[in-house]
């Protein structure tokens, strides 16, 4: 009797040991699919993306949930639960890195902020500001800690081109990405173009949106329009330098309606490029459903050969799209 008892509890220790060996033991290939699942792992393999900054209703979130990653307004979503039904996609929160227009998040609101104005923006009514002020400093982190309590998986920094215009604002720019990368080392940083910052802020950043390729709306004709040979020849070379530094280039055309003369032509082209695109009207308040206008954009290429593009100037674009 005790022998059996002895054989017995020895049995029970090697399975106990077996078992806890085997729970260490994960296996390589669910360590991976883990891995893959983390927010800055996926945006590397986003295929299908949207940027709207409209508001979201069940239809709204029925087409957002086709997108592999999406660019929304925290307003649009709040209060509503349509973070967490949108679990297989990445949600990124709009935030300005470099203009204001009085609006808060939350409880982060920028108070005095006129003293820190230097430039109005016409076309988007918004201020360009001062971003070497302590206090927009404190408003840009105090935003994107409200964003990601949220639930939002990562920020998009719009109007990060301003750094082109004003570059002695360029430093302080660089700084609030690369705090922001500090602080949220495992959320997703992109930027919105912002091509005079890139030597500065590549190590903190996973993705360019790449706005107005090969079509935007120009708001000194009040029309869309293509680009000219000399914009596309410098774009061109710029999205050469974002996938040169490893980042995700996601570009991002207007056309004043889905499947229409300009939006099949920026279609192509990004499809030329071997990028994914969105498209959608001037203010992206219209929310356009991936792969749409497969049969158009399936008929003859428009012929896009990189290497023949030659540089061209860095001269600001009249009535730029972006904001």
């Amino acid at each position: 009797m005790r022998t059996a008892v002895v054989v017995a509890a020895a049995l029970l220790v090697v399975l106990l040991v077996s078992l806890l060996a085997f729970k260490r033991e994960e296996p390589p290939q669910s360590r991976r699919e883990a891995e893959v699942q983390l927010p800055r792992d996926r945006v590397k393999r986003v295929k299908s993306f949207a940027v709207y900054y409209g508001m979201i209703g069940d239809r709204e979130e029925e087409i957002l949930k086709m997108f592999d990653m999406v660019v929304i307004q925290d307003y649009a979503v709040q209060g509503k639960g349509v973070l967490s039904r949108l679990n297989s996609t990445l949600k990124i929160g709009y935030l300005n890195l470099a203009k204001y227009d009085g609006r808060s998040y939350g409880g982060c609101r920028l108070s005095d902020w006129r003293d820190i104005a230097i430039e109005y923006d016409p076309n988007w009514k918004m201020y360009i500001v001062d971003t070497r002020s302590g206090k927009w400093r404190d408003f840009i982190l105090c935003a994107a800690d409200y964003l990601f309590k949220m639930g939002f998986d990562g920020v998009l920094f719009d109007d990060a081109d301003v750094a082109e215009f004003h570059p002695e604002l360029k430093d302080s720019m660089a700084e609030l990405i690369a705090e922001v990368r500090r602080r949220y080392p495992e959320k997703v940083v992109g930027m919105n173009r912002g091509f005079a910052l890139l030597d500065k802020v590549h190590d903190y950043i996973d993705f360019v949106l790449i706005e107005d390729l090969g079509t935007m709306y120009d708001f000194s004709i009040n029309d869309y329009r293509k680009l000219t040979k000399d914009e596309m020849d410098w774009l061109l070379r710029q999205v050469d330098r974002v996938k040169q530094l490893g980042l995700q280039a996601l570009p991002l055309a207007y056309s004043r309606g889905p499947c229409d003369e300009l939006d099949i032509y920026a279609r192509k082209l990004a499809a030329e490029l071997g990028l994914p695109v969105y498209t959608s009207n001037w203010d992206l308040s219209e929310l356009r459903a991936p792969h749409e206008c497969r049969e158009a954009i399936g008929q003859a290429p428009i012929g896009l050969d990189p290497a023949g593009w030659r540089p061209g100037a860095l001269a600001p674009r009249a009535g730029a799209t972006h904001r």
